[in-house]
């Protein structure tokens, strides 16, 4: 389907499981100091990652899927959902490390403005801030999405900032909730983290311009790779197997009972790599049905 990483930080009050979703298996992160699920604070399902801003991260090891500005063809769409609950310091929420000279990260400075940076040999390839700021206490969507060359910054829906990639490619740690600089980890998130999501695809339709004119529709409901369940549908001289998940939110009008189970079939944009040719209207806009593998 394209997805790359799904975490929806689900669990038990207090779990340290935070397990890759999609299709690609990345297994069960590495955490580090208190991380844990909350139940008390989330945007959807039972939980989200709660960060203490004074020692919690998680990791993944390398992998190609982390290299999102590695090249100037094709899309990747990075969307997340924070819950910040302290302010002007700097906190990373994503970095995606070689060394301190080579790396991409996702971050709040002291002035509380969201940033995309990365760098190669240490030359800042890329540095867009956005023209918006995070506020404390209160979920807020981010998204950071290429499209070929160009880089769009959206928060809450409206395109916040704009950049011109210059590619890279990095080897080493994923880090979410800090950043490693000089031997020691530091600029610690704090707050709650939600439903990230990286995909090989412009998942929401963006047309990202250095006007700042576009503006993003924001996900009403939790992610699904979904499942293969049987379902097929023609399009075209294609047959396509339908994605469904028994997690049915209302962002799954479509259903259907097999064996005793309520299935929702999985929507997603029409722009999106996994989109088949059948649409559907879920009470607000169009979407396609989505494919599974």
């Amino acid at each position: 389907m394209g997805i790359k990483l799904l975490m929806h930080f689900d669990g038990a009050d207090g779990s340290t499981t935070f397990t890759d979703s999609s299709h690609e298996e990345h297994g069960d992160a590495t955490v580090t100091g208190t991380a844990q699920v909350d139940t008390s604070v989330k945007k959807w399902g039972t939980g989200s990652l709660l960060l203490n801003g004074n020692g919690d991260y998680i990791t993944y090891g390398d992998h190609s899927d982390w290299d999102i500005f590695a090249s100037a063809v094709g899309d990747v769409t990075v969307d997340f959902w924070i819950y910040p609950t302290q302010k002007d310091s700097w906190q990373y929420i994503f970095q995606h490390l070689e060394d301190p000279n080579n790396h991409w990260a996702i971050r709040i400075n002291d002035d509380n403005i969201l940033q995309v940076e990365s760098r190669e040999a240490a030359t800042n390839e890329i540095a867009v801030d956005s023209v918006a700021t995070i506020t404390i206490n209160q979920w807020q969507h981010i998204a950071v999405i290429k499209i070929a060359n160009e880089i769009g910054v959206y928060l809450d829906g409206p395109q916040v900032a704009y950049g011109a990639l210059q590619t890279i490619n990095n080897t080493g740690y994923l880090n979410i909730g800090a950043q490693y600089h000089a031997d020691v980890f530091k600029n610690f998130f704090g707050g709650n983290i939600e439903e990230i999501r990286i995909i090989d695809s412009n998942s929401f339709g963006a047309a990202p311009d250095v006007g700042l004119t576009d503006t993003i529709t924001v996900p009403t409901s939790a992610y699904s790779v979904g499942e293969d369940i049987g379902v097929r549908v023609r399009t075209g001289s294609l047959t396509a197997n339908i994605a469904f998940t028994s997690d049915v939110t209302s962002g799954n009008p479509l259903r259907i009972s097999k064996n005793g189970t309520t299935y929702g079939a999985v929507l997603v944009d029409i722009n999106d790599s996994s989109a088949t040719g059948f649409r559907i209207y879920d009470g607000s806009i169009v979407k396609a049905l989505s494919s599974v593998s």
